[in-house]
């Protein structure tokens, strides 16, 4: 997981958070907000836990949001390890880095955000997108989706 933070056209910042499966490079969330308090962030898990299971574990920075008492507790309680990466070491995370990048290249970057409602709704396009169309190499080129449907023998999406 990690944050990214970005402007709309009014020139006010908004922040995203952007969660992955390590494994299957699937971008589980993509989620748009001014800011995030640690309990919507703890939320917003709780519901990716409920569409597609427990992690064995998180990684992520060392960013407030993580770092709070009530995210540890929240982690401990669900059988959840968290890992952080050592400060200022963003390389350590380099599978969310670098889909960080193409997130930042493919989408903040192409469009002009004009509310918080048309920056979600043009981000969540673009992670279906991601996750549906978007052959990644480290999965033998094929998209995300497909990779865990061939994992859980599912039908291609």
């Amino acid at each position: 997981m990690d944050f990214m933070s970005d402007r709309l056209a009014t020139r006010k910042r908004f922040r995203t958070l952007n969660v992955l499966d390590i494994t299957s490079r699937e971008c589980v969330e993509i989620a748009a907000a001014r800011s995030f308090s640690s309990d919507w962030v703890m939320d917003c898990l709780d519901t990716r836990i409920g569409e597609h299971g427990k992690p064995a574990g998180v990684q992520v920075d060392n960013g407030t949001e993580f770092t709070s008492n009530p995210f540890g507790a929240w982690a401990y309680g669900r059988g959840v390890a968290v890992h952080f990466i050592t400060p200022d070491q963003p390389t350590e995370n380099g599978v969310v880095e670098s889909f960080n990048g193409k997130l930042r290249d493919e989408c903040l970057n192409a469009n002009w955000f004009d509310t918080l409602d048309d920056t979600r709704s043009l981000i969540e396009s673009w992670r279906t997108d991601y996750n549906e169309q978007q052959p990644h190499s480290a999965l033998g080129n094929i998209p995300p989706a497909q990779y865990v449907a061939n994992l859980m023998g599912w039908a291609s999406p």
